[in-house]
């Protein structure tokens, strides 16, 4: 019993190849420098370096505060999340820290 055809798998060796490129190609960019690695080059706009920024705290807010208000709260806490309650640092940080990151010159958060 054949669930896909031979366009299906040839549709996904081909994304899996282009994905194995880009990586290759982005990993050999981001080796040249430590601005390379953490901020493109400089050569990013700001609002590419608040979606970076938002993205890392995106897997922080998937799990430690899901999880706890869960903890917390039992299934009720939940609808915080459904309400947009704790995701809304997230809009914070793509409009104001890409600009941020752009004027002041540091590299990662921490500095």
């Amino acid at each position: 019993m054949h669930l896909l055809s031979s366009l299906d798998y040839g549709v996904i060796i081909s994304f899996l190849l282009l994905i194995l490129l880009v990586g290759l190609w982005m990993s050999r960019l981001a080796s040249k420098s430590l601005e390379n690695y953490f901020l493109g080059g400089r050569n990013l706009p700001w609002y590419m370096l608040g979606v970076s920024g938002m993205s890392g705290w995106f897997d922080l807010t998937g799990t430690m505060i899901i999880t706890s208000f869960l903890y917390l709260l039992g299934p009720r806490g939940l609808f915080i999340e459904f309400r947009g309650g704790a995701v809304l640092i997230l809009a914070f940080l793509i409009a104001y820290t890409g600009k941020w990151h752009r004027r002041s010159g540091c590299m990662t958060r921490s500095r």
